[in-house]
């Protein structure tokens, strides 16, 4: 199974954290990353974002660009919600998912599943294969 793991595109500032829209230049780079994306073919079965409005912005729009179905929100993957928990049920997804939240969450729950440290550039999406037994990371759209 794969997972991937997205950080939301650039947001403006606001003094709501849990209302910063994406910002002009963030729906921008959701759009470019999935133009990446599109030719791959990926097998991309549910979208699911965190409930802070940037990701759910981001989460939105990468599905109409890539004519997925609606995505869904969930608890547990705002930026310093526990990682480890997350990571631990997503080995149990049977069905290639992506998450789309927040630094710096996405890239502690990368470096738990692989082992590897990396830093999220905002509109990225990281692919890891999952196993009962291990995770490797498969490519970053930063890097096509």
């Amino acid at each position: 199974m794969k997972l991937y793991l997205m950080r939301h595109g650039h947001a403006v500032d606001a003094p709501n954290d849990q209302l910063r829209p994406l910002s002009p230049e963030g729906h921008e780079q959701v759009e470019r990353t999935a133009a990446k994306l599109m030719p791959m073919n990926l097998n991309i079965k549910k979208v699911i974002h965190s409930t802070l409005l940037r990701a759910k912005e981001t989460a939105y729009d990468l599905c109409q660009f890539l004519e997925l179905g609606a995505p869904s929100e969930e608890q547990g993957l705002k930026p310093n919600d526990n990682f480890s928990t997350f990571c631990e049920e997503a080995k149990l997804i049977e069905e290639d998912t992506l998450f789309v939240g927040h630094m710096p969450f996405m890239a502690e729950a990368v470096e738990y599943l692989t082992g590897q440290a990396i830093n999220f550039n905002t509109a990225e999406v990281i692919a890891i294969e999952v196993d009962d037994k291990s995770a490797k990371m498969l490519w970053r759209s930063s890097q096509m």
